[in-house]
């Protein structure tokens, strides 16, 4: 026996009748594997208990268990209607609820549920003492997305899973649900989020020029992000490797239309070379970026050794970061850097470590990390040179915690 549960199970021998004694020695047995007892034992934790929230929980517990075993079916939603009956403003028990209807199937009971615990539950309920598989808030909303679909409700669901993205800092797991629902039901997984005019009184970082700009064109603000920490650099230069569409969400169209910059970039696809070519005045190439002799490539570009800009967008992030391996830092410095990792979508989990690392050693400095057009998808991490940018506004727009920042929030300062 281990120490621990030779501890709990002295002090429930010296009280047996006290509540949180026989809760936590349920707890331990539920975690060896000893689910008659631990059930029991949570029963009796109802049963002795005056607090609700513990008799709640251990209702709940009971339920985990039970769902795992088969021809338990009545025994585990009884635990749950008998929870939600005692603590009907907790939301945990809906989520359990919708959650196990989702499993069989019944989607109309899942829906009817997850919406029930939307209505009438609050949000700031202390935590419970143990993990119930309840995230968050957001799950409600999940669970009535997913089981909106089904039952007709699609307009509804898409409009769910939207929000969720835009709004609620997920667990990976939930945001990949949300993600692979968007795909299936045609939802817009990659929303943009655009800088216009009347924004500019919220913009945190104001630069020489931001209020004549009406419009930008990136996809999540990485010009504004470029032009901030250059202080509206005019007649600037850019290297762009992965310029795609000449304007939508192209990250130099406005450096170039409104502040006379210059630049090369480089697409793989012909077609978008040849829109780039028709509507924009700086060079593109039609190249394979993975291909290139970057040394010899900027040498030729007579872009200088001191560039204001380098965008890297390639896909998948495997490619990208050999691109970035390529480039001759030991030759030339960028001022700022957009990369793009794709960490949400990298199944290794490690190109965004890795650029880190490199980056790191080659002198730049981090400014803001997992940048995303919501608050789920960390896809880019955006970088300046300390010799080419001021130590005041490297301090300024330094943002460099873990957790994902939707882009706007970012810019517009609400994070």
């Amino acid at each position: 026996m281990g120490n621990q549960l030779q501890e709990i199970l002295e002090l429930y021998i010296e009280n047996p009748n006290e509540p949180i004694s026989n809760f936590s020695l349920a707890v331990e047995y539920e975690k060896n594997g000893q689910f008659a007892a631990a059930m029991s034992l949570y029963l009796r934790t109802a049963e002795l208990s005056t607090e609700k929230d513990l008799q709640y929980e251990s209702l709940i517990r009971n339920f985990l268990m039970l769902d795992c075993q088969t021809r338990r079916e009545n025994s585990a939603i009884g635990q749950l209607l008998h929870a939600l009956a005692l603590h009907p403003k907790r939301p945990e028990a809906y989520v359990c609820l919708a959650r196990y209807y989702q499993s069989k199937g019944k989607q109309q009971e899942a829906y009817t549920y997850s919406a029930m615990g939307l209505e009438v539950c609050s949000v700031d309920h202390p935590p419970l003492l143990t993990d119930v598989r309840y995230p968050g808030w957001y799950s409600l909303l999940v669970e009535k997305a997913v089981a909106g679909w089904w039952i007709g409700r699609c307009s509804e669901s898409r409009e769910i899973f939207r929000e969720l993205m835009d709004s609620y800092s997920m667990t990976d797991e939930y945001a990949e649900i949300c993600r692979n629902n968007l795909r299936r039901i045609g939802g817009n997984i990659f929303p943009i989020t655009p800088y216009t005019s009347d924004k500019h009184k919220d913009l945190a970082f104001k630069f020489k020029g931001s209020e004549t700009i009406r419009k930008n064109f990136s996809q999540t603000y990485q010009d504004m992000f470029v032009l901030a920490m250059l202080d509206g650099k005019t007649q600037g230069r850019y290297l762009e490797i992965g310029s795609g569409d000449p304007f939508h969400n192209s990250n130099t169209a406005l450096l170039e239309s409104e502040f006379d910059w210059k630049g090369v970039s480089i697409e793989i696809s012909q077609d978008e070379v040849d829109k780039f070519k028709k509507a924009r005045k700086n060079d593109v190439h039609c190249q394979d970026a993975v291909a290139i002799d970057y040394r010899d490539f900027l040498r030729k570009a007579n872009l200088g050794k001191e560039i204001d800009y380098l965008q890297l967008d390639c896909d998948p992030p495997s490619n990208t970061y050999e691109i970035l391996l390529a480039l001759p830092l030991d030759e030339y410095k960028f001022a700022t850097i957009t990369y793009e990792h794709d960490y949400y979508d990298d199944e290794t989990k490690t190109f965004r470590d890795k650029s880190r690392k490199y980056l790191l050693e080659q002198g730049y400095e981090l400014i803001v990390t997992n940048i995303s057009s919501d608050k789920n998808s960390s896809y880019e991490d955006w970088w300046a040179h300390p010799a080419l940018v001021s130590r005041e506004t490297i301090e300024k727009m330094s943002n460099t915690c873990e957790r994902t920042k939707k882009a706007e929030d970012y810019m517009l300062g609400s994070l």
